[in-house]
């Protein structure tokens, strides 16, 4: 009889879920007492984020949303139970950061409903393009490269992460996302760059075809506060701020705006835009302060664009543009070299002067001269005397002979 274990009775299933299935698993779940799950709206409690950096993109979902949110910053970067932070505790759920805005949709307030499905076809690309690609690359910046961790990801670990850890987990860490990235294909600051680079000119593309303020007009959804998630992140840090201003500065104004409509209380006493003091003060609360929340100084940093970038177009691979910038040098200099009327060692004689000899045949024949001046000595007759060990055995037969006269 064939093991079940072997051969499987859904082997060849798809990947929809069967109504019947889950009938089956409904009723193994009601006959053994379990109990279904409840969120925090049934609990009359609020939503609970476990963060170690600042989880931007889910504290802006739930401004958006209205709902109401405790924020507990963490002295460590992930819990042994539970795994890297940020956790989403929302009554019986504990929801990795991977899943976070598809649970506030499905459970709490979908920002979404009012798209059409094009445009709900989009925001999930989109979103995708954020959490896989980007996300990848805010990982290589932030615990790879070795400027940015030496100088500000281990520092500021080992300052606020509890004694002993702060000595050993940020090394630990640190190798543990280098083989990660590797493993996903990600392995230097210039493939960091072309993603980025490409993500960024995607997303601004899109914010610029939007007849609003918006990704998809006057309302937010789920892509805007995913990107301010990201833009916020980014702009703190040194490695990527450039590419942002560089490739999508919608994307800053976008995140401004973002910022100015639900966490700025503006300053002198005023009430933000959108949001009075009394709400946020009942409705969001936080444990102590993130030590890594930056998104103030960020926004206020002002960045130059980089020098020559011009030829670094979006969807282009590096090796493409180093070829048509050696090609731009190589070209640059033949054009000095003609305007100078030709460098003196390159005059050859016999040809008028200005005229210049073509290089590579004249080393062609440096060459073939050379290489018959070696044929030749290589096969002269080397002839080998040792007349010197013959003088020197006479002078010692010499001295023996004064040494026995004596």
């Amino acid at each position: 009889m064939a093991d079940d274990s072997m051969f499987p009775n859904d082997r060849f299933s798809s990947v929809l879920p069967e109504t019947e299935k889950l009938h089956a698993d409904l009723q193994r779940t009601v006959d053994s007492h379990s109990f279904t799950p409840k969120t925090s709206k049934e609990f009359g409690s609020k939503l609970v984020l476990h963060q170690f950096f600042p989880a931007w993109d889910v504290q802006a979902y739930v401004r958006m949303a209205e709902l109401t949110l405790h924020v507990h910053n963490s002295k460590y970067p992930l819990y042994e139970a539970t795994g890297e932070l940020p956790q989403l505790s929302d009554g019986n759920f504990l929801v990795p950061k991977e899943e976070i805005l598809q649970h506030l949709q499905t459970f709490h307030h979908d920002l979404d409903e009012y798209l059409s499905d094009v445009e709900k076809s989009e925001s999930f690309a989109f979103r995708a393009m954020i959490h896989e690609k980007l996300f990848r690359v805010m990982l290589y910046c932030r615990w790879v490269d070795p400027v940015t961790y030496k100088e500000i990801t281990r520092p500021q670990l080992k300052k606020h992460v509890p004694f002993p850890l702060n000595h050993f987990l940020p090394k630990k860490m640190h190798l543990e996302f280098i083989k990660t990235l590797q493993a996903s294909g990600l392995h230097t600051k210039e493939q960091a760059y072309v993603i980025a680079r490409d993500c960024y000119t995607a997303l601004n593309a899109k914010l610029s075809s939007s007849s609003g303020e918006y990704f998809f007009g006057e309302r937010v959804s789920a892509l805007d506060a995913a990107v301010f998630g990201h833009v916020v992140d980014a702009l703190s840090d040194p490695q990527l701020c450039k590419a942002v201003y560089q490739y999508a500065p919608l994307l800053v104004t976008h995140a401004e705006r973002i910022r100015d409509k639900y966490f700025s209380l503006e300053s002198e006493g005023r009430r933000p835009r959108s949001l009075s003091v009394e709400h946020l003060q009942a409705s969001y609360s936080q444990n102590q302060d993130n030590y890594f929340a930056q998104a103030d100084p960020s926004f206020m940093k002002q960045v130059s664009p980089s020098l020559q970038v011009t030829f670094l177009e979006p969807y282009r691979s590096l090796n493409w543009s180093r070829r048509e910038l050696v090609q731009e040098i190589a070209k640059k200099k033949k054009e000095q070299g003609q305007h100078d009327g030709g460098d003196e060692d390159s005059v050859w004689p016999g040809l008028p002067r200005g005229q210049t000899f073509d290089k590579s045949t004249r080393n062609v024949i440096f060459g073939a001269a050379a290489a018959v001046v070696l044929y030749a000595l290589a096969n002269l007759p080397i002839q080998i005397r040792f007349s010197d060990d013959d003088d020197d055995e006479d002078e010692l037969d010499d001295d023996e002979y004064y040494e026995d006269d004596d």
